[in-house]
């Protein structure tokens, strides 16, 4: 049976929201321990939702700072912060410096992960280069 050209941006579609479900998920149980870590109740598909919305009503709070002339580039990630702080203390009903603390919490975490993943694959990387049969 030849080869259907609709089946590849299906196929590609499905991947695209087999990822995005994934790192939503993934980025909402990070943001749940931040949340846990800084004092603030929550759960996880809670911590999903305020991940989600914080981002986009962040993001479109940065797009309408830029239109601000020359000063807008400077403000525009304030904004973000800001937007992303305002979603949380709503959703979670807490004060200023717990949303804050939970931020800085999720970028901790983060770069933590980030490191752990670095060192694993530069083990894995340099033990496969040492067991290379090729010469370098």
């Amino acid at each position: 049976m030849p080869y259907k050209a609709i089946y590849l941006p299906v196929g590609i579609l499905m991947a695209w929201l087999l990822m995005f479900f994934t790192l939503w998920f993934v980025s909402g149980v990070i943001f749940y321990l931040a949340l846990r870590w800084a004092g603030i109740k929550a759960s996880i598909p809670k911590a999903m939702l305020a991940m989600l919305v914080g981002i986009l009503l962040a993001y479109f709070v940065a797009r309408a700072l830029l239109l601000v002339p020359v000063i807008g580039i400077l403000v525009s990630p304030l904004g973000y912060v800001i937007a992303f702080l305002w979603v949380i203390k709503e959703m979670f009903e807490t004060t200023w410096r717990k949303a804050l603390l939970s931020l800085i919490l999720v970028f901790v975490i983060q770069v933590l992960i980030m490191i752990v993943f670095a060192l694993v694959v530069g083990i894995s990387a340099y033990s496969f280069l040492r067991t290379c049969p090729f010469p370098a």
